[in-house]
């Protein structure tokens, strides 16, 4: 080992000293290369797979034959960084990017390439062309489908050695670990031999046997056997009862019950019944039309679902206590919310799902670790994987994973090397629902990877098998009371989460569970149709069959109009079969459709006579299709200035809603500084009835400038919201016009004060991107007041568009800023005064942070600029640095980017 280590440090292994559990496994790795053709590092979440795997590439390296790492883009950067550190005398391709960035790379060559799974899947042929020497694929489960597209592909890579890394090699079953195991070494475990494989091991008798053939293959350690310094964890299942609400909207999804759910809105009820009913155990409001409109946050959220009353006093219980907490959930509408319920609440958070863009998510990371956030919302599959957030000492699980191992991933991201604080581990499960259901298919997993890895003792190390906890050998808590007890003092929740210490940290107890009530996991829900004592599945199953023995018997009566004169009706009861009956039906229903389209079609003739009357010549654009397989190598262009003044030709666009009443303030008053016809369009639209969710109106208001006025916004009496259909929907047909006019979009950051800009930005990719268009996004800055017109003097097109007669306006001239947000704060270094407030110095940390500058806690000579109300900070004689007030920040920071 000895010699390893020297050998480690003389090809240039820097920065980083190897634990011994570290150095065990990289001695097996470079065993494992020497004798046969691949190995998963089967490590537990948290203890440097990449690390050793770092260690291994380094003493591994040959010059003429580079290696090739396979990561989800989560951590793309992070193993990019951690080789530029590590391995400082090697070179390092980040092979990611646009088709056009791609080729360029192709051109380099390195020691290592770094890679993500769909960039492997978009150019095959480039990676296939190559001879690798070592292939390390993170996140190895990925692979686990022999018959996947990624495993396929990866499959015809040339190499001499490919690497696993995987902290759950073993999900759902045998099939997958063979996968596995076929993929490091196909002529050991040919594909044709996993029905075999599966059918044989699957017998708990050849569990030994199983244990040795995996033994050369399989390196695994567990926190609880290699690091005894790392704090403990305890795991809790907590029952939280349905709310009446809760109950009425579950039994509606069982029985299809119209009345209850709106099947109109929610279609998707008829299609996955145990997906609404999971979405139903964690809040009715994932439901359309069940929530009280129009929209008011307040207590209902709260009241609305027994896990969020749950959590409600969980949360409060920790924030009183300095705890920082992590939720995890699989639903991004259970993520907004519980992003409403934290504003609500006042709480600070973050939020993290698949939709964050790459340098968000780094901000996010970032302001959550080094600032006093105290929550961060995330989402099961996107934030459990690779991440390091040991800030937090508490997971909250709101909802449950299908794949336990997903769960026990997400669990990781706080109970990991370098974590300081014991970690709790919270499970919500709302009782005798489709939770408990679930329950039981995860134990069934659970117990399948404690006989196949665990009791295995694949480790190097001298230590016993890890003894791992199934779901029975965790704490179980039910919270009958709790939810009864609507006056419930901390003491209370105390009992059931443990008590904290003045140090903050959690103190574990030992608390005997009930045997009996461990045996229960699940056992009462054998069927997720089963809901307070009644199986909704065997009584629809009743309820046919008897309506069928009724048939046979000719006693269904179906009452059926019969018309006698022209004047008088009666009715006769006719006897009609299963098969009439449902002939009858589809009659009524084409015969509601053809008058649905009858009255449809009067409405339009009625409107498009009046305006044949009134000379009305509609400004929208005609409904457009994308076309299939659009690539683009354009991106956004964000930029510092003012949307209504850009110094091309191009489209505005303004997003509206469908009253027809122009707005006050923002974007409604600066379109009308220039000209009036944006407004008179809009309203002389709403009066010709020509205002619908999803349409593209395009008016005249400069020479070469027009405004698109999108109808996506639904308004409430108390609320705002940007409908992304219906926005998507008018993108697409000014996408059509914008690549015919031959002509750029400017917008601004729609969005930017709400929760609405990443799905506003994919869709903006896809739908004018895709096509070709270039698209500027506008930051903007009262404060800044930059002084920005328009540099034209000529007259407006022909048409009914009208300028202001303020003369100032009629021959402007226009200043461009040649620089983008992130530039202005490039390379700053900023301190804030203690004596801001919190809300401001919150606003100003994440401000700065989201810029790519940087918050100092402490002043230092890298401090570029204070800012204070105190224009002297207490005698400035020992900083260089500038002084600036808050509300002058942003302005002296573009000024000077632009120097």
């Amino acid at each position: 080992m000895e010699e390893l280590i020297a050998e480690l440090a003389k090809s240039g292994f820097q920065n980083r000293i190897l634990r011994h559990h570290q150095e065990e496994g990289l001695k097996w790795l470079c065993s494992c290369y020497e004798i046969q053709n691949g190995g998963i590092l089967a490590d537990e979440m948290g203890l440097g797979k990449t690390t050793q795997s770092l260690a291994f590439l380094c003493v591994k390296a040959k010059l003429n034959c580079p290696s090739l790492v396979v990561a989800p883009l989560s951590v793309l950067n992070n193993w990019s960084a951690e080789l530029t550190s590590f391995l400082p005398n090697f070179t390092v391709i980040k092979y990611y990017g646009d088709a056009e960035t791609r080729n360029l790379l192709r051109e380099k060559s390195g020691h290592f390439y770094i890679t993500t799974y769909e960039t492997i899947l978009k150019d095959s042929d480039f990676f296939a062309r190559k001879m690798w020497n070592i292939l390390i694929v993170d996140e190895g489960h990925r692979v686990k489908n022999s018959e996947g597209q990624t495993n396929l592909k990866l499959r015809e890579l040339k190499c001499a050695f490919r690497l696993i890394l995987s902290g759950t090699p073993v999900q759902n079953n045998l099939g997958e670990l063979y996968s596995l195991l076929s993929f490091v070494d196909a002529e050991a475990f040919p594909l044709d031999d996993m029905t075999d494989f599966c059918s044989r091991y699957e017998q708990q008798k050849f569990n030994n046997e199983l244990h040795e053939l995996l033994r050369p293959y399989l390196l695994r350690r567990t926190k609880t056997q290699v690091l005894n310094k790392l704090p403990p964890s305890q795991e809790s299942i907590i029952f939280c009862q349905l709310s009446s609400l809760q109950k009425r909207v579950y039994k509606g999804v069982l029985t299809k019950d119209a009345s209850v759910i709106d099947l109109a809105t929610n279609k998707s009820v008829l299609q996955n019944t145990i997906m609404q009913l999971r979405k139903c155990s964690n809040h009715p409001y994932m439901f359309n039309g069940v929530e009280p409109e129009p929209f008011r946050i307040g207590e209902h959220i709260v009241d609305a679902s027994g896990k969020l009353k749950t959590l409600d006093r969980i949360l409060r219980y920790c924030k009183s206590n300095n705890h920082r907490v992590l939720i995890f959930s699989q639903f991004t509408l259970t993520l907004d919310i519980l992003q409403d319920y934290a504003q609500y609440r006042a709480f600070s958070y973050e939020r993290l799902d698949g939709s964050v863009r790459d340098q968000e998510r780094f901000n996010s990371i970032n302001n959550f670790s080094q600032n006093d956030i105290f929550c961060f919302l995330l989402s099961t599959k996107a934030g459990g994987v690779g991440l390091n957030l040991t800030a937090a000492d508490t997971v909250i699980f709101f909802d449950t994973d299908w794949n336990p191992q997903n769960d026990l991933q997400a669990a990781a991201r706080a109970h990991r090397i370098g974590q300081t604080k014991p970690v709790k581990i919270i499970r919500l499960v709302s009782q005798n629902t489709v939770d408990e259901y679930m329950l039981k298919k995860m134990e069934s997993k659970l117990k399948l990877t404690k006989r196949v890895i665990n009791e295995g003792g694949f480790s190097t190390l001298d230590v016993a098998p890890e003894d791992s906890k199934t779901l029975s050998d965790m704490l179980l808590f039910g919270l009958n009371n709790l939810l009864e007890n609507e006056d419930m003092v901390d003491n209370d929740v105390e009992s059931l989460l443990g008590e904290t210490n003045s140090n903050s940290e959690w103190v574990f107890v030992d608390q005997p569970s009930s045997s009996n009530a461990n045996e229960k996991i699940g056992m009462e829900i054998d069927d997720f149709y089963d809901f307070e004592g009644t199986n909704y599945r065997e009584k629809n199953a009743k309820d046919k069959e008897a309506f069928d023995r009724m048939v046979m018997e000719n006693k269904v009566i179906v009452p059926v109009e019969s018309s006698t004169s022209s004047s008088v009706r009666s009715r006769k009861t006719v006897f009609m079969s299963e098969q009439e009956v449902k002939e009858k039906e589809n009659i009524l229903q084409k015969e509601h459709l053809a008058a649905l389209e009858l009255r449809k079609a009067k409405r339009e003739a009625k409107r498009k006579e009046k305006w044949e009357e009134l000379g009305y010549v509609s400004k929208a654009l005609p409904a457009s299709v994308l076309p299939g397989n659009l690539s683009s190598t354009l991106d956004l262009e964000y930029v510092v200035g003012d949307v209504t003044l850009p110094d091309k030709e191009g489209v505005i666009i303004h997003c509206t809603d469908t009253s027809g009443e122009w707005g006050k303030g923002g974007l409604f008053t600066a379109l009308t500084k220039l000209s009036q016809n944006p407004r008179n369009c809009y309203e002389l639209a709403k009066d010709m009835d020509d205002l619908r969710l999803g349409q593209c109106h395009v008016v005249d208001y400069f020479p070469d400038l027009s405004v698109a006025l999108l109808s996506c916004i639904r308004r409430g009496s108390a609320s705002i919201k940007l409908d992304l259909k219906s926005l998507g929907e008018a993108l697409t047909s000014l996408g059509h016009y914008a690549k015919q006019k031959n002509v750029s979009v400017h917008m601004p950051r729609v969005g930017f004060s709400v929760e609405d800009w990443y799905g506003t930005e994919r869709l903006l990719r896809k739908c004018l991107l895709s096509q070709d268009v270039p698209t500027l996004v506008y930051y903007f800055s009262k404060r800044s007041s930059l002084k920005s017109s328009r540099q034209n003097t000529s007259s407006p097109k022909p048409g009914p568009s009208h300028l202001s007669d303020d003369p100032k306006l009629q021959s402007p001239t226009v200043k461009k800023l040649k620089t983008s947000l992130s530039d202005c704060y490039f390379n700053k270094t900023v301190y804030l005064d203690p004596d801001l407030s919190s809300s401001e110095r919150a606003v100003l940390e994440r401000y700065v942070i989201a810029a790519n500058g940087n918050v100092q806690n402490f002043l230092s000579g890298d401090v570029t600029h204070i800012i204070s109300y105190d224009t002297q900070f207490r005698t400035n004689d020992n900083y260089q640095a500038d002084i600036i007030s808050p509300s002058q920040f942003a302005k002296t920071l573009s000024d000077r980017s632009l120097q």
